[in-house]
């Protein structure tokens, strides 16, 4: 039994037993809110991580469509060239059309969504080039400070082919660049994955899971403005690559018909009058569908002066069709079903650790 003036000698001291416990309470404390921040940070960097994953695997996945309605739009332009100049060396005509008309032929066709293939390549470069420069590295700019900035050097090189450029030469420089910016992106996004293995935990504090998401869905609807290979006219699961060819040659051999015209010392013949192409020419512009094809086997002055006009009323009211468009025809009147880029949720599956 404790002596009677214990408790008025000391009142409140207390027990070695009472603050051993309360010590660890507080240690079990600590080290519970140090778990939790641990955890937190780590699904920080597990969400900020597969977000990085679902953009590499998109952007990607954007710069191959875009690498491949390039190779299939640059075939189609240099078979239409070869094609075109077969036949004029076949009649042993010297005379060729220029590369600039060429090349707004080639602008006309791309109209619209593919219109980056010959008018704005630059524009798509500066889109990749946003990337790993800006894009890729939203909400992590303060995680990442301590690096670098990316940059993209043979992105915001890439630019609108000249139109000085043969054509049999012009697939290849609009490849190159592409493929140029495609292998610069992946190493730039190898570059960010290292920095991120390297950051310390604490860094995840700063990291902005919205600011993120924002950036990658503005770039995934920016990315949607330039038109891929499912936008061009199909045939059997793939891109009509004859008919692209079919439609160049068309144009080019109205530009080339609307460009035979005498000039000076024409001699009785009026300067600007147009000239007879030739029996050849007409022929070969019959299998193309441009003119009837002639039954005589020789032609009098009066049928040739008829073909020739029939010919001229051709190229003059001749429209090119843009590939868009013919895609577009195809998928209204059911002979294509419409097909769209996937979204980049696809990539970035279920976030949640459930």
């Amino acid at each position: 039994m404790p002596h009677p003036n214990h408790a008025a000698k000391y009142p409140n001291k207390p027990s070695k037993l009472s603050g051993t416990l309360s010590k660890q309470m507080q240690e079990m404390r600590d080290a519970v809110i140090a778990l939790q921040k641990d955890d937190e940070r780590d699904d920080k960097a597990r969400k900020a991580t597969l977000r990085l994953m679902a953009l590499k695997e998109f952007a990607s996945a954007r710069v191959e469509d875009w690498r491949m309605a390039a190779k299939y739009i640059g075939s189609a332009y240099q078979q239409a060239y070869a094609q075109h100049q077969k036949v004029l060396e076949y009649v042993k005509e010297k005379k060729t059309l220029e590369t600039q008309i060429l090349f707004s032929i080639l602008t006309a066709v791309t109209a619209g969504g593919l219109s980056w293939v010959s008018g704005s390549l630059s524009g798509l470069g500066l889109t990749i080039s946003d990337l790993a420069e800006d894009v890729a590295q939203a909400g992590l700019s303060e995680a990442l400070s301590s690096y670098a900035p990316l940059k993209s050097e043979n992105a915001r090189k890439i630019r609108t082919v000249d139109n000085k450029v043969d054509p049999l030469k012009y697939q290849n420089e609009l490849l190159i660049s592409i493929e140029n910016a495609g292998k610069e992106l992946a190493e730039n996004f190898g570059k960010i994955y290292q920095a991120l293995e390297k950051m310390p935990p604490e860094s995840w504090d700063h990291y902005d899971d919205t600011k993120q998401l924002k950036k990658h869905m503005e770039w995934e609807n920016k990315s949607r403005g330039f038109a891929g290979v499912q936008d061009l006219p199909q045939r059997a699961g793939k891109p009509d690559e004859q008919r692209m060819a079919d439609e160049l040659e068309r144009a080019i051999w109205a530009e080339y018909i609307l460009s035979q015209k005498h000039g000076k010392n024409a001699g009785r013949f009026f300067e600007g009058a147009y000239i007879y192409a030739g029996d050849e020419i007409y022929d070969y512009l019959a299998k193309l569908g441009v003119v009837k094809k002639r039954i005589d086997s020789y032609l009098h002055t009066d049928h040739r002066l008829e073909l020739m006009e029939r010919t001229l009323e051709w190229a003059k009211g001749f429209k090119l069709t843009p590939f868009v468009n013919m895609r577009r025809a195809q998928v209204n009147s059911g002979v294509c079903r419409q097909v769209v880029v996937p979204p980049m949720l696809k990539y970035i599956g279920n976030l949640s650790r459930k």
